[in-house]
Formats: C-alpha cells, structure tokens, sequence
C-alpha cells in the first residue's frame, strides 16, 4: 500500500504546479488584454453617449447606449465562464 506512494506525491505535486502555471498565464492574460480592452471599449461608447447627448444628439447617444449593453453583459459572461467554467456559460460567451 506504501509502494509508490512518493511517486504519486511528486506526480499530484508537478500536475498541481502546472495548474498554478496555466492559472497565472490565464490571469495575465486577462490582465493584460481582456480586462484593459473591455474597459477601453466602455470608456470610448460612454464618452460618445455623453457627447451626443451634449449635443442634443438622442440617437447616437441611444446607439452608444446600446452598445454598451453587450458589452457589459459579454463581460458578466466572461467573468461567470471563468469562475463556474461551465459549457452553457461558454456557449454565451462565444455566441
């Protein structure tokens, strides 16, 4: 029952070191790209609903509002995909 026992340590222990590594790549990532890009993307629509309503532009400001909808729920999805990691939610994601 003690035979092998060590070398299924070290087995679970470079399997638990390569899930750590593949989390920190995926955090970076986030980090770097999607997280910066969704905020930029936000901070551009908002920035033209408010001058467009500035302007007394109702339309455009309207169409910048609905842009940020998707946007915001793409990033809901995203988040939730990442916490649950379930299919469904990738599904929506990529939809």
């Amino acid at each position: 029952m003690v035979d092998g026992v060590g070398a299924r340590i070290t087995g679970y222990l470079g399997g638990f070191l390569k899930v750590t590594e593949l989390e920190k790549a995926q955090n970076d990532l986030l980090k770097k790209t999607l997280y910066k890009l969704g905020a930029d993307v936000g901070d551009k629509l908002y920035t033209v609903m408010q001058k467009a309503k500035d302007d007394g532009d109702v339309e455009s400001a309207y169409n910048a509002a609905s842009g940020l909808r998707p946007l915001l729920i793409g990033r809901l999805e995203v988040a939730n995909f990442l916490l649950y990691k379930e299919d469904a939610i990738h599904e929506r994601v990529v939809k």
